[in-house]
């Protein structure tokens, strides 16, 4: 298992433009199993992700999208 912690580099409100792109991108790792859970930051600053890989290659494929 690997936890990637992502932190915004633009304003918020520039980030919620790109929201509804990032939730379908998690759906799809979702039903892939690659995910094991998700969330915001609070206060909102990022996120984490739990990811289910077997080693860093993996996570990196999937990161790169």
């Amino acid at each position: 298992m690997f936890i990637a912690i992502l932190t915004y580099k633009k304003p918020i409100e520039e980030v919620d433009r790109f929201l509804q792109a990032h939730r379908d991108y998690l759906a799809e790792h979702y039903a892939a199993g690659d995910f094991i859970a998700s969330g915001p930051q609070t206060p909102r600053i990022g996120g984490v992700i739990m990811i289910k890989a077997d080693n860093r290659e993996a996570v990196d494929s999937i990161i790169v999208q």
